[in-house]
Parts: C-alpha cells; sequence; structure tokens
C-alpha cells in the first residue's frame, strides 16, 4: 500500500509543491493562510490602497480531474513509473450506474474524478492543480480547490493585469479540463478605490459575463466584509454560540461544572475561536456583541 504521506515527502523534499496551497498538509491551515492574506491585505491598506480579490469556484473540481491528465502531471513531477502505474489502476476500471427506486440504469466507465474519502484522492489533487499559481502574476493562494486571486490596485495597468490574469487561469482551466463557474466567481474589492473596475469571464457558450461585486464573502469558513472589520463574522459567532447554550439550557435540567465545562468546550467554544486571530474584535461595541449583549443598550 502507497501511503500518501511519502508521495507529499517527495513533493515538499524536492521543492515541488506550490507553497500558495494549503489543503491536506501537514503544518498548514485555513487560519495560516487567512493570517498570510490579510498581513497583505492590511499592508495595502496602510499604504492608502485598495486590493480586487477574485474568489474563484471551480466546477465539480475533485469529480472532473481527468485521469489520463493526471497521470502526466505526476509523471512530469518525478514519481517513479511502479506509484504511477498503481494510482492509475486505483482511478481506471471504475463503473457507475444509476439507481431509482427499482429502476438501473447501464454502466458506464468513469474516465474522470479522484475520490474525496479515499488516501490517494487528495494528494492526486493536489498534484493536479500544484501549478495553478504559476499562471500569473497577481497573487494566488488555494486550500485544495478553494482559490482565490487578488492584486494591490493603485492605477488603471493593475486592473489590467488582474483581467489578464483571469484570463490565464480560463485558459488553464480549459487546458487541464477543470472549468470555473462564471455565476459563482466573485469580486470584492477591500478597502477605498477610486477605480470602476470591471472584471469578466467567458462562459460555457463563449459569452462573456461581468464577474459579480461582492461586499462580504464566505472565505474558509470566516465571513470577511470589504472593510475589514469582520462585524458580520463576530455577529454570527455570537448568535450561533448563543443559540447552542440555549439548547443546551434546555436539554439538561441539571448540570454540574464538569459536565457543562465538557459540553461548553465541544460545542460552544469551536464555533467561537475558530479562526479568531484573523477575526479578533478590536473595538467596543464588537467586543460587547460577542459577550453576548447588545451595543445599543449597553452604557
Amino acid at each position: 500500500m502507497i501511503r500518501s504521506s511519502i508521495l507529499i515527502n517527495h513533493f515538499r523534499r524536492n521543492h515541488l509543491l506550490s507553497d500558495k496551497q494549503y489543503g491536506f498538509l501537514t503544518g498548514r491551515s485555513t487560519t495560516i493562510q487567512l493570517i498570510q492574506v490579510m498581513k497583505d491585505w492590511t499592508q495595502c491598506l496602510d499604504r492608502g490602497s485598495a486590493v480586487d480579490v477574485v474568489y474563484m469556484d471551480f466546477m465539480k473540481a475533485f469529480d472532473k480531474v481527468p485521469h489520463s491528465h493526471l497521470i502526466q502531471k505526476l509523471e512530469c513531477l518525478g514519481v517513479n513509473m511502479q506509484t504511477v502505474n498503481w494510482i492509475h489502476d486505483f482511478l481506471t476500471g471504475r463503473t457507475q450506474v444509476v439507481k431509482y427506486q427499482n429502476n438501473i440504469s447501464s454502466a458506464i466507465s468513469v474516465i474522470s474524478g479522484v475520490q474525496q474519502g479515499t488516501v490517494i484522492g487528495p494528494v492526486a489533487f493536489l498534484t493536479y492543480i500544484n501549478d495553478l499559481p504559476d499562471e500569473v502574476a497577481s497573487k494566488v493562494y488555494l486550500f485544495a480547490d478553494d482559490t482565490k486571486m487578488y492584486r494591490e490596485i493603485i492605477n488603471t495597468m493593475d486592473c489590467q493585469q488582474l483581467q489578464s490574469d483571469i484570463d490565464s487561469l480560463e485558459i488553464w482551466s480549459r487546458k487541464w479540463q477543470l472549468q470555473f463557474h462564471p455565476d459563482k466567481c466573485k469580486v470584492m474589492t477591500v478597502g477605498r478605490s477610486k477605480l470602476l473596475s470591471n472584471y469578466t469571464m467567458t462562459q460555457r457558450d463563449g459569452s462573456t459575463k461581468p464577474l459579480d461585486k461582492s461586499r462580504l464573502e464566505r472565505d474558509l469558513g470566516i465571513m470577511v466584509d470589504d472593510g475589514l472589520a469582520f462585524w458580520e463574522h463576530i455577529h454570527k459567532s455570537a448568535n450561533k454560540a448563543n443559540g447552542i447554550m440555549a439548547v443546551i439550557r434546555r436539554t439538561f435540567t441539571c448540570l454540574d461544572c464538569k459536565c457543562f465545562s465538557m459540553l461548553f468546550k465541544s460545542l460552544v467554544r469551536p464555533h467561537i475561536e475558530y479562526g479568531v486571530p484573523v477575526w479578533f474584535p478590536y473595538k467596543v461595541k464588537d467586543i460587547i456583541i460577542r459577550s453576548g449583549k447588545c451595543p445599543e443598550t449597553s452604557n
């Protein structure tokens, strides 16, 4: 049996994995990636400029990876042929059927996709998407298939470069048959910008579609707004935690300290502590909301 860690160690030892990828890798996490991204964005805001962020959405990314292209990329990364052949045998020869009530369709061959629930699946996907950041001049960060690209906007040339990078990613996606979903790709301008930037993507029928603009995006589980205030995330986290506390109070008529501590740590704290180095409130009104009080009624 080939362990995924052996492949990962091979890629890391030979510096083959992109440093922009944070998914399925030991020592990396959503919080670490967001801290790095926020550092870049806040530095731009301190300089008085804005940042245009493009959130890219793949269409069923794990299910669309062509097996032949994946094998090609594994070979290019120097994986020995015995391992490549083992992965090829694992992926190919599969069939699928659709069952509805007592009716079953005829079996068809599965020629694409890596199984997310398997040991080799995540590593195979990282291999497939590994070269995507090399296609652009703007900064790109990945967490598995979650992709965001951003650029500091000082003048119109920066907007043009970001549009060129969007086009480059589209060329990459068509080449490797891993298509983006134009309707779900969004643009968010962080900070105040005097430039009216309009970015586009190509749809399946070949027509050009302007990307929707957003002021609030869910980024790796954290609600990020265009002012980096995180008020919406703080508000939702506090409400979620208070809601769970209410369920606990209704469910248990009698709780000792040990049992309550166990319930609080396992059910409540994860909601208010996830990614807290990124969004931790620094304004008094947000700290009051986090404590469950309403700022309008507080003295």
